[in-house]
């Protein structure tokens, strides 16, 4: 079943919004328990609304979504409260892996932010000739010392630690695909555009708004 939404915009028309139909609820701490990474947040601790996006570095999908519609969501909704957003790391190939265990061994205040990046500036290093040249430039880029990028990309436990966490996250919560997001639990796979991402996010405010 598709709900059509009604979403009032500045110029105060109306537009009916077709929310796109959930795949499967699943409760807060189911989807706390299936990670065995630290969560880094954006946004409100207590917010209304908590979304979840599953993302491989290497998925076109998801450059397009956070250059795209991730920008819009983080002003309107993140910035004033309303959303807490969450990324986690569900790697497709050995590229994405290693880039992930990068941006997790900086510094927590820094893993969004280099994600952004990455995500940003897809183009330029998945196309690198150089794959291993391309990364040093990017570890060197984001602040890393020659030992910091050493223990880096040694860190068996937190390479194992993201495996596991992949691991549940396709057992548990049935991801084949990025991006997967999870907004107050509601399971969405593939890309999502703002208006789509923006009227299951009204709903669910609505929601709460009348409990």
């Amino acid at each position: 079943m598709v709900i059509m939404y009604n979403l009032l915009y500045s110029t105060a028309s109306y537009a009916q919004i077709s929310i796109p139909e959930s795949e499967g609820y699943y409760q807060e701490d189911a989807l706390k328990a299936v990670n065995k990474l630290k969560d880094i947040s954006m946004g409100k601790a207590d917010a209304p609304v908590v979304i979840y996006e599953y993302l491989s570095l290497t998925c076109r999908y998801c450059g397009d979504f956070h250059t795209n519609v991730f920008k819009e969501i983080k002003e309107a909704y993140i910035d004033t409260g309303k959303v807490r957003f969450v990324m986690r790391e569900f790697p497709l190939d050995g590229i994405a892996y290693s880039y992930a265990v990068l941006a997790r061994c900086a510094e927590d205040k820094k893993f969004t932010a280099i994600n952004g990046v990455l995500l940003d500036e897809q183009y330029k290093w998945l196309s690198a000739d150089d794959t291993l040249e391309m990364y040093k430039k990017y570890a060197k880029k984001f602040g890393f010392s020659t030992a910091q990028y050493d223990a880096c990309i040694t860190n068996d436990a937190l390479l194992n630690m993201l495996y596991d966490s992949v691991d549940n996250a396709r057992d548990e919560l049935g991801i084949n695909a990025t991006p997967t997001f999870f907004i107050n639990g509601h399971k969405f796979s593939g890309g999502m555009s703002y208006e789509e991402m923006q009227a299951v996010i009204e709903n669910e405010l609505t929601k709460v708004a009348n409990k």
